[in-house]
């Protein structure tokens, strides 16, 4: 699908960010055209990470070039879709965690994923 941009060089830090969200007013069908919309401009601004989503949560680890990860977090803070967003962690770190940018949806219990999701991207590099 897209190239693995850990290939590409980088001279800067690599901005990391983990949040979950509730999901507001959202169906189904505009998640899909919303998560390939993002996948589409994430890879054009070398962003990658991974997004969870299910009936009502999303959990989102996105991490590039620091001043594209930070206007990437504004309109997310912004977007009346996501409420209650929870910053799990953000740090600058020196390789990127993730290939590319990859969706999937949260199989069972929300809640339980989400604490599986923090401990896997956040606890072991924190």
């Amino acid at each position: 699908m897209f190239p693995d941009v850990r290939q590409l060089t980088s001279t800067t830090a690599i901005q990391v960010v983990a949040y979950s969200s509730t999901r507001v007013d959202v169906s189904d069908e505009e998640v899909v055209k919303l998560v390939l919309a993002c996948g589409r401009r994430n890879h054009a601004f070398r962003i990658t990470g991974e997004l969870w989503f299910g009936e009502t949560r999303f959990f989102q680890l996105f991490e590039g070039d620091p001043a594209r990860v930070q206007k990437l977090y504004e309109n997310l803070r912004r977007d009346p879709r996501h409420c209650d967003m929870v910053i799990y962690h953000d740090s600058l770190e020196p390789t990127r965690r993730c290939a590319n940018f990859t969706t999937h949806v949260f199989d069972g219990d929300e809640s339980q994923a989400i604490e599986r999701l923090i401990h896997r991207f956040v606890s072991k590099r924190s």
